[in-house]
């Protein structure tokens, strides 16, 4: 559903932390997307080769931008020539880290997020001995405790997105990184799971196989099967994807 600022939501309320992967999507499929740029500007706290801050709306500091967030914003922009958009030259400058100071991924990183791994599961089994064994919401602590030392790994891009940035962008790129994407790939496209979480990962692999160019394995992967599970039948793009494919 698209509301009167341009942007893209998964329901009829309008309200998500999501809009720059589904702008993303809309875009794959040839929906409108022309109030994007605008949006995002208002979104960026600092961008440039040494440092970059965006949040997922304006003033809205958390939660923090995430993985999806970050390749839907790249996807949105990467054809585009204004500076203030994110591009690659600026990821690659900042070491492929979408917030906070990049930094090479050198020992002394690889040191501070083992610091950081141990900090968290020193919390997390403190709360888990304190709940009395009550399931908790761990995905966020990170972020909520400020955990720096990790956030070199939670805020970069994995191998995997790197590889479809690189080639989508015409750049070189690493042998390690493609084999990673290759695995992702065949890991994703293997899993039969219609939990949320697994069809946003399948519908985030889509959109990776078009960056890549390869058309071939995303038809494969029936994804307006998927677009359909998770937006619901009504939603533009499970109409828009179904068209494109004719089914």
């Amino acid at each position: 559903m698209q509301d009167n600022k341009g942007l893209w939501h998964d329901n009829e309320r309008m309200s998500s932390n999501n809009v720059f992967i589904y702008g993303a999507y809309a875009k794959a499929l040839g929906l409108d997307v022309s109030k994007y740029p605008e949006y995002f500007k208002k979104c960026v706290v600092k961008m440039d080769r040494n440092e970059i801050t965006i949040n997922r709306h304006p003033n809205q500091e958390t939660p923090p931008f995430s993985h999806d967030e970050a390749m839907g914003a790249f996807y949105l922009f990467m054809d585009s020539n204004d500076p203030e958009l994110i591009n690659y030259d600026v990821l690659k400058g900042n070491h492929f880290v979408y917030r906070g100071k990049g930094k090479p991924f050198d020992f002394k990183v690889l040191q501070n997020v083992f610091k950081g791994l141990m900090e968290l599961i020193v919390y997390l089994n403190f709360n888990l001995f304190m709940s009395k064994g009550k399931k908790l919401k761990a995905r966020n602590v990170f972020w909520e405790r400020k955990i720096e030392k990790l956030y070199q790994v939670a805020f970069r891009h994995n191998p995997a997105q790197i590889y479809a940035i690189k080639k989508s962008a015409g750049k070189k790129y690493h042998r390690e990184e493609k084999e990673l994407f290759n695995f992702y790939r065949d890991c994703t496209m293997k899993n039969k799971s219609s939990a949320r979480g697994k069809l946003s990962e399948k519908n985030m692999l889509w959109l990776m196989l078009l960056m890549v160019g390869d058309k071939k394995r995303a038809k494969q992967m029936r994804p307006w099967i998927n677009f359909e599970r998770y937006f619901g039948k009504n939603h533009p793009f499970t109409i828009a994807i179904k068209r494109i494919y004719r089914v």
